[in-house]
């Protein structure tokens, strides 16, 4: 795999398995260092179709040394994806990523398989916003959303940060769920038809940075 050249190259497909449940593994080996001599962990996605019975079920996960994604199959075909969302000092330089299928479920380490496919986005103060989109066919569940101020100021309170879930409709979209990340922490199941997350920064006067971490199942 090279960095920003949108290499894409199949890891692991497989067929005609037992009937049952198989898992994933991911890591990373024989990273290039950057253009700075320094060490960089590549963002990589999977693309994994769980086959069983002439259907398939679609998942895309990050890939972190270490991730893991179970699911019932009697085949998998696995695509990884060169994403990167870091600086131009990683652009060109070559790594591995190794796949492995084995038998059985993945650890409960009581977090999900994650996906995250956008960079931090900032909402102004006084109601600025950031909106997510749900990568749709990926298996994505749930979200976790993280923020943070960026200056001095006043910290907001848990009521000032609000996050949306709606779909898509115009020009009106439809609530479909709503909470407080700050108070609401944690993984927070997606309603159904979600196909955006809304985050609200009602903060008088603190710029929000803010991040959403899809689950996928699995």
């Amino acid at each position: 795999m090279i960095v920003g050249q949108s290499a894409q190259g199949n890891s692991i497909n497989q067929s005609d398995l037992d009937p049952g449940t198989y898992t994933l593994q991911f890591s990373f080996v024989a990273v290039d260092p950057d253009s700075g001599g320094n060490e960089f962990i590549p963002t990589t996605q999977a693309i994994i179709n769980w086959k069983i019975e002439g259907q398939q079920q679609r998942r895309v996960i990050s890939i972190v040394s270490g991730a893991s994604i179970s699911g019932v199959a009697t085949g998998a075909d696995v695509q990884i994806v060169d994403i990167p969302l870091g600086g131009t000092a990683t652009v060109g330089k070559a790594y591995k990523v190794q796949a492995t299928l084995s038998r059985g479920v993945r650890g409960n380490t009581q977090q999900p398989p994650t996906l995250t496919d956008t960079p931090v986005k900032s909402a102004a103060a006084v109601n600025g916003t950031a909106t997510f989109d749900v990568p749709q066919d990926s298996g994505v569940t749930s979200v976790f959303i993280m923020c943070a101020t960026g200056g001095g100021g006043t910290p907001p309170t848990q009521f000032q940060i609000k996050a949306i879930a709606s779909d898509a409709s115009l020009p009106s979209p439809a609530t479909l769920g709503t909470w407080y990340p700050l108070l609401t922490t944690g993984w927070v199941p997606l309603p159904p038809g979600t196909q955006r997350v809304v985050v609200f920064n009602g903060s008088p006067d603190e710029t929000l940075f803010i991040q959403a971490i899809w689950g996928i199942d699995g």
